[in-house]
C-alpha cells in the first residue's frame, strides 16, 4: 500500500487564503487519497499532540507545510523527522517580517532560517522571496487558482454606477483605509461609483462612507463579489512586507476579465502587462478618475487567458506531480 504524504494545516478548511490556495486546493487536484492531514490547532496541548502525530508518521514519504508548522513557529518533532523524511516548506509572504516587534521578527527569521535548512524542497511565491531565501532548494510557484475562476463569467446587474471592489482579509484591510481619502475627493467631484469591499469584518472607517458596501467574505462569494464589479484595486505600502506579496487580489480579478488598480510592486508590475490594469503613478487619485471616466473594456476575456495560461494549477501541473507526488531527487 502506498505511503500518504503529510499535510499540516493551522486553520480550518477553507479559512485562509494561503492555507487554501497553496496547499487545500493543490492537494485536492492531485487527490485528496495522496495525502494525510494534520490540523494543527493553537494552545500548548495541541501543540503537544501535533509534535506526537509527526514523530508518529516519520516514515512518511513527504511532510508539507505553509509558512509555519504550528502556532509557534517551531516544531522539534520536525526537525527530527527530517533526517528521514523530505520536508517540503512552502511560503507566500516575507514572514521573517511580520510583525512590529524587532524581538519578534528576530524569532521568527531564526525560524525561517532553520526551516530553510531542514527542507528538501522550499516552495516560494514570488521572485522576491525566491531570491531572499537564496538556497538551491527553492522552487518558484505563484499562487495558483483552480478551476471554478475560469468557468464562464456571470453578467454584472446593471448599475448606474461604475463599481470599484476590494476582496481581502481583515489583516490587510488597513490598505484599503489608507486610500479612502481619494476616494472621498473622488466623490466630491464625481459621485457616479460605488466601492464594493469583501472582507471577514466591517470596516468602521467605511460603515458611514455613502459610496461604500461591505460583503461578508465566504468562499462561496468570492467569484460572485468580483463578476459584480467593474474594476479592482490592490493598494499596498511599500515595506519589505509588501514585497513578500504575490499578487492574489490581481490573479482573482484577472481571472474573470476585470480592470485592475494597483500600487507597484514587482509582481504586481508582471502581472498587470498587455493593459492588464494600471499601476499607481503618482497618487490614487488620478488612477480612479481616469478609470472612471474613460470607456474600457471592463470584461477582457484574454485577461482571463493570460491567468489561465500563467497562474492557475493546470499550468503548473507537471512542477506539482514532481513536487508532492513523486519522489523529489
Amino acid at each position: 500500500m502506498k505511503k500518504k504524504s503529510l499535510i499540516l494545516l493551522r486553520y480550518d478548511k477553507n479559512k485562509v487564503a494561503s492555507q487554501r490556495f497553496r496547499l487545500e486546493n493543490i492537494a485536492a487536484h492531485l487527490g485528496n487519497e495522496n495525502f494525510t492531514f494534520i490540523y494543527v490547532k493553537k494552545g500548548f496541548l495541541n501543540f503537544l499532540k501535533s509534535e506526537l502525530k509527526i514523530l508518529s508518521v516519520f516514515n512518511c514519504p513527504k511532510i508539507i507545510f505553509n509558512r509555519w508548522p504550528n502556532h509557534y513557529g517551531f516544531s522539534f518533532a520536525l526537525i527530527l523527522v527530517s533526517f528521514f523524511v523530505d520536508v517540503i516548506f512552502d511560503f507566500d509572504d516575507a514572514i521573517w517580517t511580520s510583525e512590529k516587534s524587532s524581538i519578534t521578527n528576530s524569532y521568527k527569521k531564526f525560524i525561517f532560517k532553520i526551516h530553510c535548512l531542514i527542507s528538501k524542497k522550499i516552495l516560494c511565491g514570488n521572485e522576491f522571496l525566491l531570491k531572499t531565501a537564496n538556497n538551491n532548494k527553492c522552487v518558484y510557484i505563484p499562487t495558483l487558482l483552480d478551476d471554478r475562476f475560469f468557468t464562464s463569467h456571470e453578467k454584472s446587474k446593471k448599475s448606474d454606477h461604475f463599481i470599484f471592489g476590494w476582496t481581502g482579509s481583515d489583516s490587510t484591510l488597513k490598505y484599503l483605509e489608507d486610500i479612502i481619502y481619494y476616494f472621498d475627493l473622488l466623490y466630491n467631484e464625481d459621485n457616479r461609483f460605488k466601492l464594493y469591499y469583501m472582507t471577514s469584518s466591517k470596516s468602521k472607517l467605511l460603515e458611514n462612507k455613502v459610496y461604500s458596501n461591505f460583503v461578508k467574505w465566504s468562499p462561496d462569494n468570492e467569484i460572485p463579489f468580483v463578476d459584480s464589479i467593474n474594476c479592482g484595486i490592490m493598494p499596498l505600502n511599500s515595506t519589505t512586507w509588501e514585497k513578500g506579496k504575490c499578487g492574489f487580489k490581481i490573479l482573482q480579478y484577472l481571472s474573470r476579465g476585470k480592470v485592475v488598480i494597483a500600487d507597484y510592486t514587482d509582481v504586481n508590475r508582471k502581472l498587470l502587462i498587455n493593459d492588464n490594469g494600471f499601476l499607481v503613478d503618482e497618487n490614487w487619485l488620478i488612477s480612479l478618475k481616469t478609470i472612471l471616466s474613460s470607456n474600457h473594456e471592463f470584461i477582457d476575456s484574454k485577461k482571463s487567458a493570460f491567468i489561465k495560461s500563467n497562474y492557475s494549477i493546470h499550468s503548473y501541473e507537471k512542477e506539482l506531480h514532481n513536487l508532492f507526488i513523486h519522489t523529489i531527487k
